[in-house]
């Protein structure tokens, strides 16, 4: 099962690579998708991160693939509550410079099921990863355009300091 997406974002595409792979392990300060993140402390410094998600809980994300030149890079998911059908989960992302200030991102989300259970389970799936995947687009092109969180995020991070 795949989710595939692109998005024209007015920002150039070394910001754009900054935003998503050097500063990979930040994800959870600019998308309400993620809780918070960190470096994954079980892998050597920029190889994986550790994000806690609303429903999910803690993700561990490892880099499977880190191509700087070509501004692309894929990780491979690990998560404890996943049910026992879902056989493996990634991610990959790549940006492509389209002039000064404009960027296209390409996301390609990837999902494998024991075969039955994805005839059974698997346009849930992919309705539950397409509307994360268009969230999680929508507030990096908010972020990487405007400086400054979503106010879905911002929402999030108001709420968590009265908690």
């Amino acid at each position: 099962m795949e989710v595939i997406r692109k998005l024209h974002v007015n920002a150039p595409a070394n910001q754009l690579w900054t935003i998503l792979a050097e500063e990979y392990d930040r994800v959870g300060e600019w998308t309400s998708e993620i809780v918070q993140s960190s470096s994954n402390p079980d892998l050597p410094e920029g190889e994986g991160r550790v994000c806690s998600t609303p429903g999910f809980g803690d993700v561990k994300e490892t880099i499977t693939k880190f191509d700087d030149q070509g501004r692309e890079f894929s990780y491979a998911a690990e998560i404890a509550t996943f049910p026992f059908f879902v056989k493996d989960v990634g991610n990959t992302w790549r940006v492509e410079a389209k002039g000064n200030n404009h960027s296209i991102v390409h996301m390609h989300m990837q999902a494998r099921l024991l075969p039955v259970f994805a005839q059974l389970m698997g346009p849930v799936m992919k309705r539950q990863m397409s509307k994360s995947a268009d969230i999680l687009l929508e507030e990096l092109k908010y972020f990487a355009e405007n400086g400054r969180v979503h106010p879905r995020k911002q929402q999030q991070l108001a709420q968590a300091a009265i908690a």
